[in-house]
């Protein structure tokens, strides 16, 4: 090799290096002004892991909360310690009551329905309370994630909160209640997620039979939370707040106004239903009673909600919504949007007034979630919110799979890293799963 040749070889090995070096101009990892020693986590079941419609073992190992604990090992973080669920079946709680109590996490499998047609579909298995009984079972050991699916800020203040995730983590029943067993654990930093049960206890049975918290006792109540989880703005902390409705697959993914008529079917309903719906030839919605309980119908717009553990099977073959009005419990109506809507508008003005308040950092989930709509870039891949074909959401249609709950844990990160002046790196969780196809 003559000498312009070695020149122009040793050339090309440094622009090699340096091209395909990774680590260049990449800051330590670094705390700023907060302590990350020890983390707790208080909220419902976005910070627990729960997804597919179930608390589960990988759940929870991959949720937001566990996620962000190990990112804060990488400056001085200890061990975080859940009440891990043994197995990968888990434990769901049904909403459809007079079913079972209990389901499995739903999975993607292939499901013949009514009328003879298979296809692929989330489904399901009943849970008697015995085979619930492994995963009810109390834990021994210390907890640091006191996020319960289901507690609302009111249940979390509460010593009378009967809720069976709660139970596993409890340590005085009755006597004490979360916030208490929560803020008495010695902690550095908090992580809170506080309202979506609020107002989503209320929108995911169609309204019926709840009612969401007005403002100013969520605005007590939240303010009572972060308090004692700050120590009065003494321990750092962040809180996010609540995406709107629009954004879920779960109110959106059913169509309310997909109801396609003949002229012929259309006149033969009308008859065989005394006209009180009103059926027309091409599109129109199911029926449903409005307002609640008056003995009036009429059909849904194409901007109210059916929920998607509407049973597909009574849509399709034995005409609900046709012959007889939609079951409050599975659809919400203009009025009850509008509720929906307000509350979170107004609890989002309330977290941000306590994030305030209390100095600490704040995560614009809700802004998340619109741009969700069309699409995030993680990993070279786009993320929606499209019901299963999106990547982000798991199989209920409402929690994210793992992929999404890691995209969610980079969102408080980088409020972290901008509130406290820190360098944590973002998560690259690459053994996350998406929905799994059979």
């Amino acid at each position: 090799m003559n000498f312009f040749a070695k020149i122009i070889f040793v050339s090309l090995i440094c622009i090699f290096s340096f091209s395909c070096n990774p680590n260049l101009n990449i800051p330590n990892p670094t705390s700023g002004s907060a302590d990350f020693t020890k983390t707790i986590s208080v909220g419902g079941g976005y910070l627990c892991g729960y997804q597919n419609g179930a608390l589960t073992k990988s759940g929870q190992e991959k949720c937001i909360a566990n996620l962000l604990a190990e990112q804060f090992k990488l400056v001085g973080g200890e061990s975080f310690e859940q009440a891990l669920m043994p197995d990968d079946i888990g434990l769901g709680l049904n909403s459809r009551t007079w079913e079972s109590v209990y389901i499995s996490a739903s999975y993607l499998g292939y499901k013949t329905d009514c009328e003879g047609t298979t296809s692929l579909s989330p489904l399901k298995k009943l849970m008697t309370v015995a085979e619930a009984s492994i995963y009810l079972k109390p834990v021994v050991h210390a907890v640091q994630n006191f996020a319960v699916p289901f507690a609302t800020t009111t249940n979390i203040n509460n010593t009378a909160l009967q809720n069976v995730y709660y139970s596993r983590i409890a340590k005085n029943i009755g006597t004490t209640c979360l916030l208490t067993e929560a803020s008495t654990t010695l902690h550095t930093f908090s992580i809170m997620w506080l309202g979506m049960e609020d107002i989503y206890e209320y929108a995911r049975f169609g309204g019926y039979s709840k009612t969401i918290p007005a403002a100013s006792l969520f605005s007590s109540s939240i303010d009572n939370i972060v308090n004692q989880l700050t120590s009065n703005g003494k321990t750092k902390g962040v809180l996010a707040n609540i995406p709107d409705i629009e954004n879920f697959p779960y109110y959106r993914y059913v169509s309310s106004h997909s109801v396609k008529l003949t002229k012929r079917l259309s006149d033969s309903l009308n008859q065989a239903t005394g006209n009180i719906f009103n059926f027309t030839e091409g599109e129109n919605g199911f029926a449903i009673e409005y307002p609640k309980q008056s003995g009036l119908y009429r059909q849904m717009s194409v901007y109210e909600c059916v929920l998607l553990n509407t049973p597909s099977d009574s849509l399709k073959c034995y005409k609900m919504g046709l012959f007889y009005g939609m079951p409050d419990r599975y659809t919400l109506d203009s009025m009850e949007l509008q509720i929906i809507k307000a509350s979170i508008k107004e609890y989002n003005i309330e977290i941000k007034k306590v994030a305030e308040k209390y100095n600490i950092a704040f995560v614009d989930v809700n802004d998340f979630y619109q741009r969700l709509q069309s699409g995030i870039l993680y990993n070279g891949v786009s993320f929606t919110n499209t019901f299963i074909n999106g990547g982000f959401f798991s199989l209920d249609g409402f929690y994210p799979n793992q992929k999404g709950y890691s995209m969610l844990a980079n969102e408080f990160l980088k409020a972290i890293n901008l509130k406290y002046e820190t360098s944590i790196p973002t998560v690259n969780c690459s053994d996350c799963d998406g929905i799994k196809f059979p």
